[in-house]
């Protein structure tokens, strides 16, 4: 039997997106009569993540200070140690969880001792991953092959230009040495330069696919439109508030609108949807299970684009575009990399924060009825499981 080992995030949590990319990956490779080990965070009490046939999950503990940050607790000796461990990682950036990285390599090693495994994927984030990989690669040479995945950029730092900037540099070093060790590398699929590697592959996020409809409760109104955002934001580099100031000053869309928001948000973004009681509902986290079915349940999707990194594509536009929805898209960078993305789809309709919009446009776009799209694979073909799987295993 052909087997697989898989380095990963938490692919128990519905919260976290390199998971749920991971747990598509799984079941195509299981598809195709794979035995697959996945490394992992172990579940969270929330998590609710039962491992299907075929797949074996072993466990490796969080760092000591994710769990010490998590907690709600963020005073004075939070302060304390978050500014003394910051300046301490910026010398291991980008493992700056090196005792985690070597537990991975050693758990890693004995299934591959024990099962006799020849392919290993690994998934940034989080870079421990990686790092495990170039380790495992280093000792076993052509015997094992190893295959990174970036399902985040490691040259996109969110900090400050100095900080940012050493970063960068320091991160290009460290895929230098992908390059260089590892046999293959997947790269987030981009409309900017390509590096001409013959390692490198382009794919996407295996997230466009039919998925099965699992209803929940919702609490939309039969006489307004309604919007659905589902991820997080965080008043920074995602922000509500353009979107709902635009709606608001669009009177004949007054009492017409109501905009549900799902997902982790931070203090600052529940203060703007309280100022919006007219517009916005937050309805907390939801389970991905229950995604697909708000989506083609909602009249309009939104996405809000990053801010301050705006080479980074959102996961969730290809789960938006697989449910045929129109899709309203706010843009807060002219760099950014996912508007390009977006405009393909038939069905979609961008607002600039940062330049005059037709606010008449807007209220066509949201008054006129929208037959949902078919699912069509050529359209986002190597954003497919099966397309992303390919590249996983091609020789």
């Amino acid at each position: 039997m052909k087997k697989i080992l898989i380095i990963t995030s938490n692919i128990y949590a519905d919260s976290d997106a390199n998971g749920i990319c991971t747990r598509n990956l799984v079941r195509e490779l299981i598809s195709r009569g794979y035995r697959v080990f996945c490394v992992s965070e172990p579940a969270h009490e929330q998590d609710a993540y039962t491992a299907p046939a075929g797949l074996t999950i072993i466990d490796v503990a969080r760092p000591w200070y994710q769990t010490f940050r998590d907690k709600k607790d963020h005073g004075p000796l939070f302060k304390a140690v978050s500014l003394l461990r910051y300046g301490w990682t910026l010398f291991l950036y980008p493992d700056v969880y090196p005792r985690r990285t070597r537990r991975i390599a050693e758990a890693c090693e004995k299934l591959i001792e024990r099962e006799g495994i020849d392919l290993v994927l690994g998934l940034y984030r989080p870079y421990e991953a990686l790092a495990a990989l170039l380790r495992l690669k280093e000792k076993y040479g052509k015997k094992v092959r190893c295959v990174s995945y970036h399902l985040d950029l490691l040259l996109s730092p969110n900090n400050g230009r100095l900080i940012s900037g050493y970063k960068v540099a320091v991160g290009k070093r460290a895929f230098r040495r992908e390059l260089e060790t590892l046999d293959r590398v997947l790269l987030p699929e981009t409309d900017g330069p390509k590096i001409e590697d013959g390692k490198v592959r382009y794919v996407g996020f295996p997230l466009y696919e039919k998925k099965e409809i699992v209803p929940c409760e919702l609490s939309f109104r039969n006489d307004v439109i309604n919007v659905a955002y589902i991820g997080s934001l965080d008043g920074e580099n995602r922000d509500p508030s353009f979107f709902l100031q635009t709606l608001r000053g669009i009177e004949a869309l007054q009492g017409r609108v109501r905009v549900h928001f799902w997902g982790g948000i931070t203090d600052s973004v529940q203060e703007t949807l309280v100022r919006y009681p007219d517009l916005a509902e937050y309805h907390g986290v939801v389970a991905n299970g229950y995604v697909p079915y708000i989506y083609t349940k909602s009249d309009f999707l939104l996405n809000v684009s990053n801010r301050n990194t705006p080479d980074m594509i959102p996961s969730k536009i290809y789960q938006m575009f697989a449910s045929g929805r129109p899709v309203i898209n706010c843009v807060s960078d002219p760099g950014d990399r996912a508007r390009k993305i977006i405009d393909r789809y038939p069905l979609s309709f961008t607002l600039y924060e940062y330049r005059d919009n037709d606010a008449a446009a807007l209220r066509a776009f949201l008054t006129t009825p929208h037959e949902p799209l078919a699912l069509d694979e050529g359209a986002f073909s190597a954003n497919t499981p099966k397309y992303v799987a390919d590249r996983v295993v091609e020789p």
